[in-house]
């Protein structure tokens, strides 16, 4: 994300103003945030590295998209919002009050 100042390789059927990322592994939190500029295809995105090379990252597929993040409002939540039992399955949808409120995971994803 930081790299490129995007989130990508994603399915996306709505266009947010902002996205939040929930980190999988031993965090199982959301812990980043920011606000979308655009989201564009794949091979119109102004990525570092050629868009095939993200495959470890990310599952490259040329019909899903990239979300480029306005300048500078990417960062890091200093209150992650903690898991409890429910954790997105793909994208999720929520409104910014509801993220800005929430302390679990349950809050947003209900």
């Amino acid at each position: 994300m930081k790299e490129n100042n995007a989130w990508g390789f994603v399915r996306v059927g709505q266009n947010p103003n902002y996205v939040g990322m929930y980190v999988t592994g031993d965090a199982k939190e959301v812990q980043y945030f920011a606000k979308v500029k655009e989201i564009v295809p794949v091979d119109e995105a102004d990525l570092a590295r050629p868009a095939e090379s993200y495959t470890e990252d990310a599952q490259y597929d040329e019909d899903k998209k990239v979300i480029v993040f306005e300048e500078n409002s990417l960062y890091r939540l200093e209150d992650p919002i903690e898991y409890r039992n429910k954790y997105p399955q793909g994208l999720m949808y929520t409104t910014l009050g509801d993220f800005k409120e929430a302390q679990t995971t349950e809050d947003i994803f209900e």
